[in-house]
Parts: structure tokens; sequence; C-alpha cells
């Protein structure tokens, strides 16, 4: 499919990049959930929508092919929100016309996240399709595949993505834009040479050829942390760098030398999401999050603690 125009989709049960609530989480699949879907509102549609579509998949899923937990078409295209708990096995809170198919558990209606444990992240994306037709074709026997046949060439407009960076409290994230593989090796002799006791792994996105994720690092756990979160974002000639035990202030001059870097989007201890739009022809990503949002302006008190601090740690004189 073409690349089409992004419209806003928000939800009062979840939140972009946070992970699922519990009545959100699969009780079929034993994670302690209720297999409830989640309120869903849309807004800013193209003109000419004549239908709506509502999908969740997990592309991580440990399947090949991801796993769809909910599809559900030919939304008439007056609606522009779905309550909770509408994709219920017999669909009775879903609005009049509407189909929902079986999902990947091979039951009809939402089935919620339930992923392996210890698998890693996963990211369940909810999206509203905007169509410009009335009706896909597709009926309450198809499957999930061929829903998303029928709706080739025919959808308008989707909703933008996001995904979380899984990141342990006692660590350091840096995310960058790289161009060219040569940026693996660069990456890493910068890293080793600035310190004898900096633990650190990486992970780069190709974008072309083989689009394999490169990795490097001298800690087994940063290589696989860099890794699961190089492919949870999707984003080609992205790279993910954790340190730990040293800082980012301590080789971000280094690395901005690297010829390959094209740009940082965040170096940081905070809780990152990273917002990432998605096309046909990948995925992108457009910021990130990075921590929380301000309280207040300092005091004159605080800029003296401030100070203080910085002589005290040994970064200003």
């Amino acid at each position: 499919m073409p690349p089409v125009a992004p419209f806003t989709v928000t939800s009062d049960d979840i939140k972009d990049g946070e992970p699922m609530p519990s009545p959100q989480a699969s009780g079929i699949f034993g994670a302690g959930g209720t297999d409830t879907s989640p309120q869903l509102r849309w807004e800013g549609a193209p003109e000419g929508t004549k239908s709506y579509a509502v999908t969740c998949f997990d592309p991580d899923a440990p399947t090949g092919s991801g796993f769809w937990h909910w599809v559900v078409f030919d939304i008439p295209p007056t609606v522009t929100e779905l309550p909770t708990g509408a994709g219920s096995q017999d669909g009775a809170g879903l609005p009049a016309g509407s189909v929902q198919t079986r999902n990947d558990a091979n039951l009809p209606g939402y089935v919620g996240a339930g992923p392996p444990p210890g698998h890693g992240p996963h990211r369940y994306v909810f999206a509203v399709h905007a169509l410009d037709v009335e009706h896909t074709g597709a009926d309450a026997n198809a499957t999930s595949a061929f829903v998303g046949f029928t709706m080739f060439g025919h959808t308008l407009g989707r909703a933008l993505l996001t995904g979380a960076v899984d990141k342990p409290d006692d660590l350091n994230v840096v995310l960058a834009q790289s161009h060219f593989i040569k940026t693996v090796e660069d990456v890493h002799e910068v890293l080793a040479g600035s310190s004898p006791h900096l633990r650190f792994g990486l992970a780069f996105c190709e974008s072309s050829g083989p689009r394999l994720v490169r990795r490097s690092g001298n800690d087994d756990e940063l290589v696989e942390l860099a890794v699961r979160n190089a492919l949870a974002i999707g984003a080609g000639h992205s790279l993910v760098i954790f340190l730990r035990e040293g800082y980012p202030v301590n080789v971000l001059n280094q690395l901005k030398q690297v010829p390959e870097l094209c740009r940082i989007y965040c170096a940081t201890a905070n809780p990152v999401t990273v917002v990432v739009a998605e096309t046909d022809t990948g995925r992108g990503i457009l910021g990130v999050i990075d921590g929380g949002a301000p309280l207040g302006v300092e005091t004159d008190d605080d800029i003296a603690e401030r100070k203080a601090l910085l002589r005290v740690i040994g970064y200003k004189l």
C-alpha cells in the first residue's frame, strides 16, 4: 500500500508506549487479564472516508508472522469511538454493520496481551484505518491477512504508532541515527576507548540489503538489550546504545565525531518513549519523550544547589 495520511487515535484505557493495563491483558493465555478491548477514540480522518477498520497487532510475537489480537472492519464513517469491551466475542458492543473476525488465537473478537515469559518487550499496535469503501468484501470467516488484503489500495489514512524503550533503571541509553554499517565498529571503538570501566552494548538497524540488526559491545546483557529495543523500534538506520558504569556526558563528544552519525535523539537515564511513524516503505523515528514534564521553575536556592552539585562532582571548578 502507498503511504497514507496520519490522524489521531487516543484511549482512556491505554497510553502510548506504556505497558498494557491488566484488563487488556489476556486471561485466556494466563497473563492475569480479562481480554477486554480498550476504549478507542479517533479524529481527523481524511476527507472521503467511507468506513473504518480497527486492528491490534503484535509484531514481536514469536510466530514468524506476528500475532493479530483484534480485527474489526466495515465500521460506519459516522462512528469515531469504540467503548471499552466492544471487542467481546459476541460483538454486542460494536456499531451496527461492523464485522469482526477471529484473532490469531482462533477466537472471535479481542484477545489480550500475553507474551511468553522472558521473551522481552512486545508492541501491541492499535490502529484505526480510514477506508474509501463502505465494505471491504471480507466477512466474519476471513483471516486477518485476508482482511488486510481487502484494504489494499483503499486505505486513506492510518494512526501514528509509538514504541517504548525497555531500559532498566541503572542504565543510560543513547538513541541516534546513523547511515552505514561501519557505524557499529566505529562506535564500539569510541566507547571502548573512552574508559576502561565503561560497559556497553549497541545495535544498529540496517535499512537496505539484508536489513539486519548489527550489534556489538563488551557486555552480553547490554548487547541483548540493545538488540531487543532496536527490533521493537524497527526504524531503519536507528542506533541504540546502552551504557553502564559510565554516563553519556563522558562519550557524547566522541560519538558526535563518528563520521556516519547523523543525529542524536536523546542521551538519558530517564524512561524513554520513542514516537514512531509507519508507512508501507518502513518505520521512522519522529522524536522521543524523555522523562517527565516540568513541575515548576527553579528558585534562587535551586540555582545555588545546582551549581554546588556540579562542583562537588567535578564537572565545574
